[in-house]
């Protein structure tokens, strides 16, 4: 399986993608070489999900397809808030916490209308 969906956060003029792949090595890999940032990830070093930060224009939300739960999709968002925020100085947890709710409810509708069961 290979869905993606990208948000745009107009007001911080940047997007963030979010894919949920059965191959998350594959596709971070394929995402960082593209971005030329050195990283790469050995076959066994997979996880359930991560958060990858190549500029301020772009961030991305990859989560295996085998841990597609609410657990893994919230815990991604916050790392992918925190640093969108941490980019632009912002610390306030109101603007943050806009962001977050943004960004998941994005996602969460993008999944029902996928029919995605969440575990």
């Amino acid at each position: 399986m290979y869905l993606s969906t990208t948000i745009p956060i107009k007001i911080y003029d940047t997007k963030v993608q979010f894919i949920i792949t059965k191959d998350i090595t594959k596709i971070f890999n394929r995402i960082n070489c593209y971005h030329k940032t050195g990283v790469s990830w050995k076959k066994n070093e997979s996880a359930a999900g991560c958060t990858i930060l190549c500029s301020m224009a772009k961030y991305y939300i990859l989560i295996n397809q085998d841990y597609l739960s609410y657990n893994t999709i919230c815990h991604e968002i916050y790392h992918c808030t925190h640093n969108l925020a941490i980019d632009r100085g912002i610390h306030e947890e109101e603007s943050q916490a806009w962001i977050q709710g943004i960004i998941a409810q994005e996602i969460f509708n993008f999944l029902r209308k996928k029919n995605l069961e969440i575990a």
